[in-house]
């Protein structure tokens, strides 16, 4: 999957046209709180982005990781800073918990491809310099992989390794949507 992003990338950057700006960007928005990534310009009509969004949540002995690494294309229709995009993904969610009574450690690893649509704005980006943004992602995934281990006493067959199953296999399959309330961004 990584040797596709890097395809994606130097596609993009290869069609670019005369006009073109890159720089990076950082966002806070749910469910995943932190965002990171570098957007590329190409004329007032069609921008790029290749993007890392994190949720890290620890309480106690349990932890839940939320993962997306994504690229995705916008088009500009107004050639302003209103966008619609589409892009593709790779999410990972890990979550794990340790029972203190018998000190045994259950984790569940669930890896989805996804499909991303987007709808949203980045003012000031046709000025180059300094831009700010906020949209809206509909993520739908795809191709779930679930991967169960324990560090104790709990069979395969039993019901709380099933639910645990269960409930990875549907997360896998849910979709939902990703709210960014602000980005904010610089272009060279």
């Amino acid at each position: 999957m990584k040797n596709f992003y890097l395809v994606i990338l130097s596609c993009t950057f290869l069609i670019s046209n005369a006009y073109s700006a890159v720089g990076p960007h950082v966002g806070l928005g749910l469910p995943y709180v932190s965002q990171a990534g570098l957007n590329l310009t190409m004329g007032p009509n069609w921008t790029a982005n290749v993007q890392y969004n994190l949720l890290d949540l620890s309480i106690g002995d349990a932890k839940t990781e939320l993962n997306m690494m994504e690229v995705g294309v916008q088009w500009h229709p107004f050639s302003g800073a209103f966008f619609v995009g589409l892009g593709v993904g790779q999410q990972n969610l890990e979550v794990s918990a340790t029972d203190a009574l018998s000190d045994v450690t259950v984790s569940a690893e669930v890896s989805s491809t996804t499909t991303i649509a987007k709808l949203g704005w980045m003012w000031g980006k046709a000025d180059d310099g300094l831009w700010f943004g906020m949209d809206i992602a509909f993520i739908s995934p795809s191709s779930s992989d679930v991967d169960i281990e324990t560090s104790g006493a709990i069979s395969t067959t039993s019901d709380t390794f099933k639910d645990v199953e269960e409930a990875g296999e549907t997360f896998g399959e849910t979709s939902y949507a990703n709210i960014t309330f602000a980005r904010l961004g610089y272009l060279f």
